[in-house]
């Protein structure tokens, strides 16, 4: 059995845009309806904001498992409460992002983002079953930020899991797929952006050729709740000692309230070289 602890004194949020990028979360909305305020709930870096946790693991035969509890904030930003004029009707409907940027445009009331604090409580297992890796998590989350149709913010506790399932084949044949589903506890229908429960499904498929000097692969994601979705075919050669050559597609859809519908304008190819030393 092992037991294994972490402490980080200083919290990092994530790097986000927020506007006047294509992949901003507010996107290019501020050159269509003018300037429209973001205030972000910086955190300090205290010591009393740091983060910690702790894991322990241990095997039975070929079952491997861990506990683990994490006590951090959300590196994401968390939509916080916005004040409108008493002219503005409330609740709003059928929101999206755009709608939120226009109101703040237009009252003058500023979009407030916050990192917030949140306890998580998980377990998680691996074992393989046949010439198959079986694997999974769970997490209970006990306060998420979330912002309803009234533009407050609430805080819910949230329970994910996910399964995953990979197989190594022959000639260089890989696939993994795994299946998420996340609920949101005492859930509320004036809750904006978030459904009760969000099902989705990542998958990962590649294929040696010629030797394994060529690699074609391909990663997919879809939550069938949303009906938003991620492609990412690709091939990468593998003819060299040491160097890789990587190209491929990003191509992203949805509706626009969505999280992946959100950049569906934003299909692009790329190319990545790597070198190994």
């Amino acid at each position: 059995y092992k037991l294994q602890a972490i402490y980080i004194p200083f919290f990092r949020k994530s790097k986000f845009d927020f506007k006047g990028d294509d992949w901003a979360f507010f996107d290019h909305y501020e050159d269509e309806m003018g300037h429209f305020q973001i205030v972000k709930d910086d955190v300090p870096k205290t010591l009393d904001n740091g983060e910690f946790g702790v894991r322990g693991s241990g095997t039975v035969r070929n079952f491997d498992y861990a506990f683990c509890y994490f006590y951090t904030r959300s590196d994401l930003p968390a939509l916080g409460t916005m004040s409108v004029s008493h002219l503005v009707p409330l609740p709003v409907s059928d929101a999206t992002l755009r709608k939120l940027a226009q109101l703040s445009a237009s009252a003058n009331q500023p979009i407030n983002i916050s990192y917030d604090r949140v306890s998580v409580t998980g377990f998680e297992f691996e074992t393989t079953l046949g010439g198959f890796g079986l694997r999974g998590e769970a997490g209970y989350f006990n306060k998420i930020s979330f912002l309803t149709n009234t533009l407050q913010k609430v805080r819910k506790p949230v329970f994910q899991y996910a399964l995953g399932l990979d197989y190594s084949g022959q000639e260089a044949f890989y696939v993994n797929l795994q299946f998420l589903q996340s609920f949101v506890i005492d859930y509320d229908d004036d809750i904006l952006f978030t459904r009760k429960t969000t099902s989705s499904a990542f998958g990962k498929i590649t294929k040696g050729v010629f030797d394994d000097k060529l690699e074609l692969g391909l990663r997919a994601y879809y939550n069938f709740s949303d009906k938003d979705y991620y492609w990412n075919p690709s091939a990468t050669i593998k003819y060299w000692q040491n160097i890789t050559f990587e190209v491929g597609a990003d191509i992203l859809g949805g509706a626009a309230d969505t999280t992946m519908g959100l950049f569906r304008e934003n299909d692009q190819l790329y190319g990545i070289l790597r070198c190994f030393f």
